[in-house]
Formats: C-alpha cells, structure tokens, sequence
C-alpha cells in the first residue's frame, strides 16, 4: 500500500474530505449531484474543496509513479484516511458537471467566484487535484499513456531536476518507450528535450510536438534550446497544443508525416511547409490567465481589427470572425452561419452592455443587444467560459496579407509567416532570421485545420518550401 499526505488539516479540509465522500456516493446521479452543488448551507464545504484542490501537493512530479505503480493508495490529510479511488470518483463528477457548477458559483456579469491564487472555482474543481492526474490514469488504464501525451498532462507539474520531466514519467510509459531512454543526469537538458523531439518525430512521423515550443525570445531560455524544442522544465516557456483543451484533433497536413532531418550537432530541423501567408493585420495577446474583463477588451481591439481590414464586409466574413474567435467549437449540429453570428455576437455584447454602461457599440453590435437572446445567461456564460476563454487565452488575431483569419500565438508579430508543415495537425507561425527560422507557435487558420492547403498545393495553387528551423 502507498500512503500519500496532503498535509496537516487547514482552511477546514475535513470538510472537503467529507464533501469528496458524498460526492463519490452520488454514484452518477445527477440529481443527487445537483442538489450537493446548489445546497447554499455547503458552500464554506465548496470553498474548503477548492483550496484543497489548490495545494501544491497535486503539483509534484513524482506523486505520479507513486500513484500508478501502487496495487493501493490511501490519501491522509490531518486526520482524515480516504481510498485514492475516492477522490477519482469524485474528480470524474465534477468534471461531468461542470455546467452545475458553473451555475452554482455564477456571481453577476459574467464573473464567476475565484479562489486565493485568483482561479474560478469551477476551473480548480475541474482542473486541479485529482483532476490532475484523472486523464493520465484513464490513457494509464487504457495502456495508451504515449511519451507526447504523459508529457502535456505532466507538464504543470513541479519536480527539482528540469531532466526529471521525461525521467519521472519513465515507469508509467510502454516498454517500448521506456528502452528508448537510459536515465543518465550527466546529460544536460538541452540534449534530453532534444532527445525527446527527436524520438517523437521519428517514431510517429508528427511535428506535433514543436507546437509546444514557444519562442525563446520573448522567454527564458536557460537551457539554450533550439526555437523548436519545447522547455518542459518551464510552465511558461511551452504551451498545450491548439486543440488540447478541446480533446479535438485537427488534420491539416492530412495524412503527410514529416520529412525532418536534424543537422548542426542537432541544433537545426529542416522542416517542409506549405505558406498560407504572412501576418499583417495584428490584434493584441491575451496573456495565460487574464480576466473575464481583458477578454471582453480583447474581443473590442479583435472586432476593432476585423472591422478596418476591407469595408463592406460580407456575412461570410463575420462568419469567419465568429468562427475563429472559438476555433470553430461554438457551434451545433443544424447550426447556419446566421445562428453561428448571433449567438456569438450576442454572448459577447450583453456582458459588454452588462459592465460597460458607457459603451457604445457600432450597428451591427447594437442589433444583437437589442434582438431577441437566443440563449440564456447561463448559456451565455457557460459558452464564454466553455468556448470562447478556452480558445482565445494565450492568443491573438490575425489577418493574413491573404485575407485569412486565424487565432495565433500571442507571440505572434506582423510579418510573421504561417505555414502549414508535413506531418503537422496544426499551422504553424515561423519567424525569419536571415535565410533560417524560429518556430513562434502554432496557429488555427479558418477553413485550413482539414488539409485544404494540401488540395490547394495538388491543384498547383500553393508550392512547398523548405525550412530550417533553429
């Protein structure tokens, strides 16, 4: 048996404790789930939760070997003793009913409650604690916890050693990655996280894993790492690939695997793409965890952007805007572009209305303040959290010199060039330096996530071209 401890009992987690239980005994009842969640005489017990989700413990590394590689795990904290499959059960309620959450804790104006470390309860009760570890114990129990998915989920996590990011994960991986790595700390990290690189391209044929890379200019790169290896000894100096929070798996290199060689003592990657454009018009960066208030100003400057790019713009143009602003994810089966605008505009303008009574929108805005809601707030909000947050934060838009809109990363800057490489599921945004380039980030292009730059290059439209990254 394994023992893990939380800590001494503090801001009432004997509560929480408690609370963890009688979710788990909710046994997927909704009702019975609805009626914990909206029960006001619990809601010093939600708050005690919350900050137990919040405690650094969730956040080591190692915690997870200790976990997986356990017959049975028992989780004290102060006085409390309570079966590690607790808290997984709680955990994958929670994250069921998020939408009852997010009701629950719903103060005014779009604002949701927020813990000490200014986090929406929601996003720690779904995000943080077990949470933490509930997707990698699925892909775990599953027996498909690749290298490239332990890595994203492990990510966060804090460990000593900027090496131990790969070395910790080694005893939950197949034996088939595992025999490809000898734990060896006389290797520095540069060579490790190239390792890691150069191990997932060739064994899956994917760049995937550059798009986690951000652009050591505008961060620390304390390792000396080439643009496109990402630091994963840094929260911020890497970032989740474009659809992760999304669980959606974008195609738009099709089914091309990456023609890559590594040269210059592995300090380059060569690398073939497929250029869309290059940035011209620019809007400002969300920054990775902003305000309700800097997504609504940021939606301002975005609309402000769109709108002086050409004059008159179509219906088939505010659909793309619309459309980007969420990666395409705010949408419904039987969904016309008229619902896709509206509902769109019409989350946006009634939280603006709602906080900014000074606020004068242009025509088109002020139709959908006065029309008809198609939603409700509940809606509204749960389709700002939900979608648009999740989409925008850590981006900004961009119009392309080819009139193409895209959500990039907010290290994106005009004369950027977004490309679309072999063997990568996702744009990418390259920056030049002489006849070489860095990798920024990666991007969403309205209607090229799906390989229409492929067909396009096949009928003769668009040519590829080499890079060399470094």
């Amino acid at each position: 048996m394994v023992a893990l401890w939380l800590g001494p009992e503090a801001n009432d987690s004997y509560a929480a404790t408690e609370l963890l239980c009688e979710l788990a005994e909710c046994n997927n009842s909704r009702t019975a789930l609805a009626a914990l969640i909206n029960n006001r005489k619990r809601k010093r017990d939600w708050q005690a939760l919350v900050d137990l989700f919040e405690r650094d413990y969730w956040r080591r590394l190692w915690v997870v070997q200790e976990i997986f590689n356990a017959r049975q795990v028992t989780v004290f904290c102060g006085n409390s003793a309570h079966s590690w499959d607790i808290y997984l059960q709680a955990s994958k309620l929670l994250r069921a009913c998020k939408v009852d959450l997010m009701r629950a804790f719903h103060l005014e104006k779009g604002r949701q409650a927020l813990s000490l470390r200014s986090v929406t309860y929601v996003d720690c009760l779904v995000g943080f604690g077990p949470s933490t570890l509930q997707s990698l114990h699925s892909l775990h129990n599953a027996g498909s916890a690749d290298l490239f998915s332990c890595l994203l989920l492990c990510a966060d996590k804090l460990c000593r050693d900027p090496r131990d990011k790969l070395y910790a994960l080694l005893g939950i991986l197949p034996e088939k990655d595992q025999t490809q790595f000898q734990v060896n700390y006389k290797l520095d990290p540069r060579h490790v996280y190239t390792d890691i690189v150069d191990y997932l391209i060739a064994k899956t044929g994917s760049l995937d894993v550059i798009c986690c890379a951000s652009n050591p200019i505008l961060t620390d790169n304390i390792h000396i790492l080439p643009s496109w290896v990402p630091d994963w000894s840094n929260g911020s100096s890497w970032r989740k690939p474009l659809a992760w929070n999304f669980n959606r798996h974008f195609n738009a290199s099709k089914d091309t695997r990456s023609s890559t060689y590594l040269s210059s003592r592995r300090r380059k990657l060569s690398i073939t793409g497929i250029v869309l454009g290059t940035a011209d018009y620019v809007g400002i960066g969300l920054e990775h965890a902003p305000s309700t208030s800097a997504y609504l100003m940021a939606f301002l400057q975005w609309y402000w952007v769109f709108t002086s790019y050409k004059s008159p713009l179509s219906d088939d143009d505010h659909e793309s805007f619309c459309r980007t602003l969420s990666l395409n994810q705010f949408r419904y089966p039987s969904s016309t572009s008229v619902d896709v605008i509206g509902r769109t505009y019409q989350v946006f303008t009634r939280f603006l209305a709602q906080r900014y009574q000074a606020w004068k929108p242009d025509e088109i805005l002020q139709r959908y303040i006065q029309a008809t809601p198609e939603m409700s707030i509940d809606e509204m909000s749960q389709a700002l959290e939900s979608y648009f947050k999740t989409a925008m934060k850590g981006r900004k838009f961009v119009i392309t010199t080819t009139g193409l809109f895209c959500l990039a990363s907010d290290n994106t800057n005009a004369n950027d060039i977004i490309c679309v490489a072999l063997g990568c599921s996702i744009p990418i945004i390259l920056r030049q330096f002489g006849e070489e380039f860095k990798i920024v980030g990666d991007c969403f292009v309205d209607r090229y996530m799906y390989g229409r730059a492929l067909d396009e290059e096949r009928t003769g439209a668009r040519e590829r071209k080499e890079f060399i990254l470094i």
